[in-house]
């Protein structure tokens, strides 16, 4: 019998279903001639099973030798063959020819379809780019093992990025050990930048802590109780402000600590008021009273933690590169910290955050430096600027490395030129223009003075 997964079958049986009648072969005699062949009304009892009568008809036709006898006649073009011989392999190797020729049979394999978020659908094209940048999230997202299924990544990974507990340089030796890090090295082991800025943060609120600590427990004990919360709303309404409940922050989260100070300063005179109040009369020592001076240091630590705070969420993307984002943060923070450093109540906090802050970045990672030399506004002379910017905040000498990204720089650029030299690129898209104020209001005044300095064009 015909294979039933031969790629003209279903579908071709199907349709041939649909012109021709399938009970069974009509009997047929002799024309008056002979030669014909004639249908009659009575049909076979015996009904024909094998796929190749989807294909020809049994018919009376007059033989070579003047007989009359039944012929298997093709549906689809002259020729007939006998059906007295065993078997129907004769028939079904005319068949396998003939009928493609003779019959349009539509492919079985099913197009695929995508569904766009505004509903209409299309068909589904295969894109080598998207599929490799989907095939990083994923092993990213469900933290897959760098040998993940021998996709053989393992010797293309450009960089790893830690925190920075001491035991992860071991990690870094044992990794490099055992794979051949890109640009020999230089960009293998990243410390992650936010996890910086929280040490650094995270020295300062040791210096504001006692203050700070005051403001919690003024909180955390109004609203630890419904009937004096309540109370609380009254005296809220009184003062024109919408009665809210506060949450308390968590102390190793200093992100949290910032969004809660922010949240009370609206409030200030009138939980002292209320606070106050209700310490005097249960014959509380006034110690223990909030002070114009912890709602000082409140608020000019909520504004000094703006940059910080803006840092963490924008090194925090993951959809999009940060790296070239990181000496914007850099440099807005370490003016931030030139300018609170002498301050009364700040003072202290700021110099211990300082000194973690220049642990940590007196020597640029070279990423970052790469991340800002390649956009076209900034390149090496405005990396240069912004690196003395931060180096006279900060009393950091970043000349020598300034050297050092220089020749890393061309290094990087002749293994992109002999690995990629005669590839075709597309142009890139528009930078963005949501840019850091501080950092590039440095730029701009720089190439203000270069221009009022000099009347010739610079390359």
């Amino acid at each position: 019998e015909m294979d039933p997964t031969h790629p003209y079958f279903p579908d071709g049986l199907n349709m041939l279903k649909d012109d021709f009648d399938l009970s069974g072969p009509a009997e047929t005699v002799a024309g008056p001639s002979g030669s014909g062949a004639t249908p009659t009304s009575r049909t076979k009892s015996k009904r024909l099973t094998s796929d190749v009568w989807q294909c020809f008809d049994v018919v009376e036709m007059t033989l070579p030798d003047g007989t009359v006898g039944p012929r298997a006649k093709c549906k689809f073009c002259p020729k007939n063959y006998t059906t007295t011989r065993g078997g129907t392999g004769h028939l079904k190797r005319h068949m396998l020819k003939c009928m493609p020729k003779h019959v349009h049979v539509p492919t079985t394999t099913q197009t695929q379809l995508q569904r766009h978020p505004d509903g209409w659908v299309t068909t589904w094209h295969y894109d080598a780019a998207h599929a490799r940048e989907c095939l990083a999230r994923y092993i990213a997202q469900t933290d897959q093992p760098i040998n993940f299924e021998t996709y053989d990544i393992t010797h293309r990974i450009l960089s790893i990025t830690l925190d920075n507990a001491s035991v992860n340089t071991k990690s870094i030796a044992l990794f490099t050990e055992r794979n051949i890090p890109q640009a020999g090295g230089s960009f293998f082991h990243q410390r992650c930048a936010c996890h910086i800025i929280n040490l650094v943060i995270q020295s300062g609120l040791k210096e504001v802590s006692n203050r700070i600590e005051r403001i919690r427990d003024a909180i955390s004990w109004i609203g630890s109780s419904n009937p004096r919360f309540q109370e609380f709303g009254r005296h809220c309404t009184l003062n024109g402000l919408r009665p809210r409940r506060f949450q308390t922050d968590m102390p190793v989260r200093w992100n949290s600590t910032y969004l809660m100070l922010k949240n009370y300063l609206e409030y200030d005179t009138t939980i002292s008021g209320f606070y106050n109040m209700k310490l005097a009369e249960s014959g509380c020592p006034p110690a223990q009273s909030l002070t114009p001076d912890d709602w000082y240091v409140a608020k000019i630590f909520v504004e000094f933690l703006q940059v910080f705070y803006n840092a963490t969420v924008t090194l925090s993307g993951v959809y999009y590169p940060t790296s070239s984002q990181a000496i914007h943060q850099i440099v807005e923070m370490s003016d931030m910290l030139n300018t609170y450093r002498e301050d009364d109540l700040l003072g202290d906090a700021v110099i211990a955050m300082e000194t973690k802050f220049k642990k940590d970045w007196s020597e640029m990672p070279f990423l970052y430096a790469l991340g800002v030399i390649v956009d076209p506004r900034i390149k090496l002379a405005g990396l240069e600027y912004l690196l003395e910017f931060t180096g006279n905040k900060l009393s950091i000498d970043y000349s020598d490395q300034i050297t050092d990204i220089r020749n890393k720089l061309f290094e990087v650029v002749s293994i992109y030129e002999r690995r990629f030299g005669g590839v075709h690129t597309e142009p890139s898209p528009e930078p963005d223009t949501q840019l850091l104020p501080t950092s590039w209001s440095i730029l701009k005044r720089r190439k203000k003075d270069k221009s009022a300095s000099s009347s010739s064009s610079t390359t």
